[in-house]
């Protein structure tokens, strides 16, 4: 448009200016064009189906994860039974459960211990948790495609209609992005929480059996200790940021947009979330893969077995301590990129979120 700065070589000029150095004219913009690039709905939008798709990748891995510590913490998979989830009318808790009878099922580890205990802790009996936060996600994900096929702008222009007319209204406005941006992180926090409680679980040897922080020879050596530490840390965070952004307003232009959505605020909050969120994920998958590796000669599930495989790859069971922002990144890349559960799904089929 010839507006603001380019570069142009090793020069900074005026954006006109650079552009007739390359030559090419302004682009002079129709009826309406100006308002929309300057409107924000899209950019909250856009910055929406980022978060959707990896809290969507992550909170899926959340159940992989969680069949690797239930076995690893010798955890009843009685808790899963199909008998138990149909006496609560929440599909996702069912289809929940379902995943995580096909992600431990031949688990040598899992027919050991199914009356270990009565009952575990709470971070173990997944399904209600996981199937309510993966309710919200679904719900949002309906939300922000019903926005993606909308008009978020002001006017509406009819230049064909009868009369030409430009309507007046708020499509612009992204309360609908906003509500459900926020709830995303709610449903991010609440499997983080459960997550974060499984990595606790397995660094604790009052609860794992295990040696001390998964340490092999614990004493000198810290073992996960202060991975455990990272997945805390990042675990306050996201409770920080499940504060909604979307109830929180400050009116502009002279009080004609009183409440604001501040939904840009909300999206740009669900996007960092993820990316915190795929962290603790992996770092429960992490602390799980060395556990399983401790029960050794004992076997877990095919789909366990094929996942820790894939980590071994690149991530060597621990003996003694060693920097482990590597071995973090690592996994963290494989829940990212939604190779990690494309591991189990070779094994057990696709497990649908």
């Amino acid at each position: 448009m010839g507006e603001g700065r380019a570069w142009y070589g090793d020069e900074l000029l005026p954006g006109a200016e650079a552009l007739a150095r390359i030559g090419e004219e302004p682009t002079r913009l129709g009826c309406k064009e100006g308002l929309s690039l300057t409107n924000g709905t899209h950019s909250v939008t856009a910055i929406a189906v980022l978060a959707t798709y990896d809290a969507d990748v992550a909170a899926a891995t959340a159940d992989v994860a969680a069949s690797l510590s239930v076995q690893a913490l010798k955890g009843t998979v009685r808790a899963y039974d199909a008998r138990l989830q149909e006496r609560k009318r929440h599909p996702e808790q069912a289809a929940v459960a379902e995943r995580l009878r096909r992600l431990t099922e031949s688990s040598a580890i899992s027919a050991e211990f199914i009356d270990h205990r009565l009952q575990d802790g709470y971070c173990l009996r997944v399904p209600q948790i996981h199937g309510g936060a993966q309710r919200a996600l679904a719900q949002a994900r309906e939300v922000i495609d019903d926005e993606l096929h909308s008009l978020g702008d002001n006017p509406v222009i009819h230049p064909e209609g009868e009369d030409g007319v430009a309507l007046m209204g708020a499509n612009f406005d992204s309360t609908y992005v906003g509500i459900q941006t926020d709830s995303m992180v709610n449903a991010m926090t609440v499997l983080d929480k459960a997550s974060e409680r499984r990595t606790d679980r397995m660094v604790n040897s009052n609860f794992s059996e295990l040696p001390a922080f998964l340490a092999p020879q614990p004493g000198l050596n810290s073992g996960y200790m202060i991975v455990q530490y990272t997945a805390a840390a990042l675990t306050m965070e996201l409770r920080n940021m499940a504060v909604p952004a979307s109830a929180d307003t400050v009116p502009t232009s002279a009080n004609q947009e009183d409440p604001v959505s501040n939904a840009y605020l909300a999206a740009l909050k669900a996007y960092r979330a993820a990316n915190k969120f795929g962290y603790v994920i992996a770092i429960e998958l992490m602390c799980a893969v060395q556990a399983l590796d401790l029960l050794a000669p004992r076997t877990p599930s095919p789909a366990a077995e094929a996942l820790r495989a894939r980590i071994r790859e690149t991530v060597p069971t621990i003996k003694e301590d060693r920097v482990f922002h590597a071995d973090m990144e690592h996994i963290t890349e494989l829940v990212r990129s939604g190779e990690a559960l494309r591991v189990v799904e070779d094994v057990v089929g696709p497990l649908g979120r």
